[in-house]
């Protein structure tokens, strides 16, 4: 997609930071994990991207699910990766997106 360096930058940033900070506090029993999240149905997402829009069309030509985000489904994932069921994951990056990274 043209014009989003500044987006990837921030995002490759983020990525290096989970895993370097899951190295730093391992040893501190503290676990760093990350959600990246797929295009998420958001009254600013609808804001921008009405039902049945070219913009809507965009994002969920790139989710091979076909469909958008619930937020109830990101705040799980968070919530697992906060449970004791998740104590030896660190330094990984959840993508909650539909498959979208894989596409």
């Amino acid at each position: 997609m043209p014009e989003r360096t500044s987006y990837g930058a921030a995002k490759a940033a983020l990525d290096f930071c989970t895993r370097a900070w899951a190295g730093e506090l391992a040893g501190a029993g503290i676990t760093v994990n990350s959600v990246a999240p797929g295009p998420t149905e958001t009254e600013l997402f609808r804001e921008n991207n009405p039902p049945g829009s070219p913009g809507e069309a965009r994002y969920l030509a790139g989710v091979p699910a076909g469909r958008l985000a619930q937020p109830r489904e990101l705040a799980a994932a968070v919530c697992f990766l906060l449970s004791d069921d998740a104590g030896f994951i660190t330094g990984q990056i959840l993508r909650v997106d539909g498959g979208a990274s894989v596409g």
